[in-house]
């Protein structure tokens, strides 16, 4: 097992959030979960990962209602230069938690109404570069929509990174390498949220107009539970993780 239940308890976790796959290979699937226990466990499984480079964790979470802080915009592109920085005179008008993150980017922000894919895992065993990397996960994200909804006009190759449809901001990615482990991850808003859609008016997240982003409810007719749908379709179909079955009843 990768923690016992002592020690997953001072990460607010339990036994039954963990499915092991493999010698190697964990799936953590955690509803709600506070902002601040979920980054410690990322920091915990990193250093984990370091030790045994064959080890894998998935993390598939939400949060309650958080802004995080990047080191700062990267601008690599003429499209970057659109972006606006967050104003840090802006802090402390902000009605919901903000943290200050070791990923690169600027501000973003998470709500329950989201499904969060943090991966941890070795670049160096896997023989993968953070980008090339980056770039499977926003393409194998693209695909579950794609064959779960028939969502059409998803793009992720793009210079401005996350998953659009069209000139809307479905998902955002900021992936951290520390030691060639990754963690951080993407975000992918599932559900409108009246508390966030008024702070997006005040903030620029990735640089970005809070209007830029939508959630897939404004794209389709929500029938089922999209959190554990999506879910349960990355974890058995994709080539990120493998073949795994699992109930998420």
């Amino acid at each position: 097992m990768l923690l016992n239940e002592s020690e997953l308890s001072t990460f607010s976790l339990s036994l039954s959030d963990i499915h092991q796959r493999d010698e190697n290979t964990f799936i953590v699937i955690k509803d709600n979960w506070n902002y601040e226990s979920a980054l410690r466990f990322q920091e915990e499984m990193v250093q984990r990962v370091y030790k045994n480079k064959s080890l894998r964790v998935f993390i598939f979470c939400n949060h309650p209602h958080c802004l995080t802080l990047g080191r700062g915009l990267q601008r690599r592109t003429k499209a970057d230069e659109v972006l606006v920085d967050f104003d840090e005179s802006l802090r402390k008008e902000m009605t919901i938690p903000l943290y200050d993150v070791k990923r690169g980017g600027g501000i973003t922000f998470h709500y329950p109404g989201q499904l969060v894919f943090y991966p941890i895992l070795s670049l160096e065993r896997h023989k993968k570069k953070v980008m090339d990397f980056l770039n499977e996960v926003l393409r194998e994200v693209k695909r579950a929509l794609e064959s779960l909804y028939q969502i059409d006009k998803l793009e992720c190759e793009n210079d401005l990174l996350g998953l659009w449809r069209e000139e809307s901001k479905l998902a955002s990615i900021g992936l951290c390498s520390h030691k060639f482990i990754t963690y951080h991850g993407l975000a992918l808003n599932l559900y409108e949220d009246d508390l966030m859609r008024k702070v997006l008016g005040t903030i620029y997240p990735c640089g970005l107009r809070g209007e830029t982003y939508m959630s897939l409810s404004q794209v389709m007719k929500v029938e089922s539970d999209l959190f554990y749908e999506i879910t349960q379709y990355l974890i058995s179909k994709s080539s990120l993780l493998g073949s795994l079955e699992i109930s998420l009843d």
